[in-house]
C-alpha cells in the first residue's frame, strides 16, 4: 500500500478504482464462466489472459456503449498517458511509453493484431507461458464469450456509478 500512497492523487484514484474494477469482475458470474475456457492453455495465467481477451471484446463492442470512436478514444488515452508517465514510478515508466509506441490499444481491436499484445504479455511473465495459445479458444468460443462480456460489462456500467458517487466514500 505504500507503493500507492506515493503515487499522484489522479494516480493513486485511478489505481484505485481499477482495483475496484478488477474485484468486481472477478467475482461476476460471466467472468468465472469465461475463466475455465483458458484454464488449459495459459494455467496459472488464465486470469491475466482472460483480463487481455476483455480489452478485447471491449473494443469489438465498443460502438454498443461508447458514442466516440475507439480510434478517438485511444488516441486520447496515448496521449493522457505520455503527458502523464512522468508521474509512475520508474518501474512502470518504460512499459507504459511501450504501450503508447506500439499502440497497444489499437491492436486489442483484431485477433491479428492481438498477437503482438499477447506475445509481448509472454516477456512480461515470471513463469513460461505462451499467451498466444488463448487465441484457438477466443476463435472457438467467440459467440459465448462476447455473449458474457456483454453482460459483465452492461454490469460493470451500471456499477460504475456506484463507485464515482462522493457519496458513497468514492
Amino acid at each position: 500500500m505504500k507503493q500507492i500512497d506515493a503515487l499522484d492523487q489522479d494516480i493513486k484514484a485511478g489505481v484505485v478504482f481499477h482495483r475496484k474494477l478488477d474485484a468486481f469482475c472477478d467475482a461476476h458470474e460471466s467472468y468465472k464462466t469465461m475463466l475455465p475456457i483458458f484454464k488449459p492453455a495459459v494455467g496459472r495465467y488464465a486470469p491475466v489472459a482472460l483480463d487481455i481477451i476483455l480489452d478485447y471484446f471491449l473494443a469489438k463492442n465498443w460502438s454498443h456503449f461508447y458514442t466516440i470512436p475507439y480510434e478517438i478514444f485511444s488516441d486520447l488515452v496515448y496521449k493522457m498517458l505520455k503527458q502523464n508517465a512522468s508521474k509512475l514510478p520508474d518501474s512502470i515508466q518504460l512499459f507504459i511509453l511501450k504501450i503508447v509506441e506500439d499502440r497497444w490499444l489499437r491492436r486489442y481491436s483484431n485477433l491479428d493484431e492481438m498477437k503482438f499484445v499477447l506475445d509481448r504479455m509472454n516477456r512480461k511473465a515470471k513463469f513460461d507461458v505462451d499467451f498466444t495459445k488463448t487465441i484457438p479458444e477466443i476463435i472457438l468460443h467467440s459467440e459465448f464469450l462476447n455473449e458474457e462480456f456483454i453482460k459483465l460489462f452492461e454490469a460493470i456500467v451500471k456499477e460504475k456509478e456506484n463507485w464515482l458517487n462522493p457519496q458513497n466514500g468514492n
